[in-house]
């Protein structure tokens, strides 16, 4: 159910003659009458193509800080499988997540 791509046009800037959603250059040729981003689908605004947010649930429980799933371009089925992709994520850069469980220890020591 993700949002249909959307195409837009090359808009270049002045000072370096690249397309600024891109990156690729006016000289180039092969971009000619093509829509910019035409060989990659548009990113997501609300989650910036994660397809995931970080969230403050809040409820009948204190508030908490939860991975949830982005609703706007539902690239997860729900929020189970949004969180599984994140740990699995982080699971497969060890030195990523060993820093970031550093910061929330820190995080945590600071409150």
């Amino acid at each position: 159910m993700n949002q249909p791509n959307k195409t837009r046009t090359h808009l270049f800037s002045p000072h370096t003659d690249q397309c600024i959603y891109s990156g690729k250059s006016a000289e180039d040729d092969a971009i000619e009458n093509t829509p910019c981003g035409s060989d990659q689908p548009v990113t997501c605004g609300a989650c910036s193509g994660k397809g995931w947010l970080w969230c403050i649930a809040e409820g009948d429980h204190p508030p908490r800080e939860e991975i949830q799933r982005c609703d706007a371009c539902r690239s997860f089925a729900n929020d189970q499988a949004a969180l599984e992709a994140v740990v699995k994520a982080a699971e497969s850069q060890p030195a990523l997540l060993k820093f970031v469980e550093e910061v929330a220890l820190l995080k945590r020591n600071f409150q």
